[in-house]
């Protein structure tokens, strides 16, 4: 049950403080005003003894210091560092007084945590970097940085992704100030690892986007397959259609090991293809990824109606028609910045 209020006293309005001191310097007595508003003598009393006390002749409410703070400065400092050590702790055991000195309601600590500009966001998904995957990447940041959209419009983006039925995952929480989503603690590190239900390759470029070649079920890619099904009938072509275009190309695919295998290289080689070197761990690199994500949005959409592997083919080949040509322009648009974002980052996990 809800306690019961301790007085019933309450502020009066400026309204009604103003219709008092009319109805006084009218010359209305306590009385009179008491039977005119239907307020209490004492409190026309007060009100009139106030504003005659005043400099100015008016009525001013008086300053209230109301409750005082569950947490004193300190305590609210210990909370924040504790959130600091520790961003992925939930509400519930952020209330516990081992954390501040005192039990909270989830409401007050959400208040305090906010008060010291630590709000609840989803983590960011990005991969794991070790030092010397930083070290790559700003390496291979610096060489390109002079870049203009332009000089990317001769890159073929090819990569592989898979597609789950009915998958959506929801991220948890974590804890962070504002401007600091890609620090390495608020992170939340994917692996190459997990199920597939329908795999599929897909190659863009700045002015192009290729056909999307979806991996038959229960195959796994290797260098036979990737040679046979896509670099020769769709990658070759592709690459031959964007070089004569710009005037010369580079063939980009990250480094999973039926890319990178010496039948793959020097099939490239015979054939002209010079491959852009790769660094590690860098699908933020990629503007492909970005594609990929669109479309995974899209489908997320439609995931109650896809029943099947057969359905989810399909729609995945619906999805890749509409990919229209400002989508990806806009992705591969992107890549000036991105590398501005890893030299300053120092080959850190950037936004995209």
């Amino acid at each position: 049950m809800p306690s019961a209020n301790k007085t019933s006293r309450r502020e009066r309005s400026e309204r009604e403080i103003s219709a008092i001191l009319v109805l006084h310097a009218k010359g209305y007595s306590a009385q009179e005003i008491n039977d005119e508003i239907d307020v209490p003598k004492s409190t026309v009393n007060r009100i009139i003894q106030r504003a005659t006390k005043s400099s100015d002749g008016s009525y001013h409410h008086k300053k209230r210091l109301g409750r005082p703070p569950v947490l004193n400065a300190r305590a609210h400092r210990r909370l924040i560092r504790h959130v600091d050590r520790n961003p992925k702790e939930t509400l519930l055991a952020l209330c516990t007084p081992s954390k501040s000195g005192t039990l909270l309601s989830r409401t007050t600590t959400r208040k305090y945590l906010q008060k010291g500009e630590r709000y609840a966001f989803r983590p960011r998904k990005k991969p794991f970097l070790k030092p010397e995957h930083k070290k790559e990447r700003l390496r291979w940041a610096k060489v390109r940085r002079s870049w203009e959209v332009e000089d990317w419009a001769g890159i073929c983006w090819s990569d592989e992704a898979s597609f789950e039925l009915g998958y959506d995952a929801t991220p948890n929480w974590v804890r962070r100030p504002k401007g600091k989503p890609y620090e390495s603690k608020y992170l939340k590190p994917t692996f190459k690892s997990g199920r597939s239900s329908v795999g599929a390759w897909g190659c863009i470029s700045l002015n192009f986007k290729g056909p999307l070649i979806i991996i038959p079920r229960g195959q796994r890619m290797n260098q036979h397959r990737y040679l046979n099904e896509v670099m020769i009938p769709h990658a070759i072509p592709f690459f031959e259609t964007v070089c004569e275009a710009e005037g010369g190309a580079y063939w980009m695919d990250d480094g999973a090991k039926w890319h990178t295998t010496a039948k793959i290289i020097n099939y490239c080689e015979s054939y002209g293809v010079i491959r852009m070197p790769w660094p590690p761990q860098s699908p933020d690199l990629n503007p492909i990824e970005n594609v990929w994500h669109l479309m995974k949005l899209r489908i997320s959409k439609r995931r109650h109606r896809i029943r099947s592997i057969k359905e989810m083919e399909r729609v995945l080949l619906e999805e890749w028609d509409k990919i229209t040509p400002e989508d990806y322009r806009r992705c591969i648009s992107s890549m000036p910045r991105r590398i501005d974002l890893i030299c300053k980052n120092r080959g850190s996990s950037i936004k995209y």
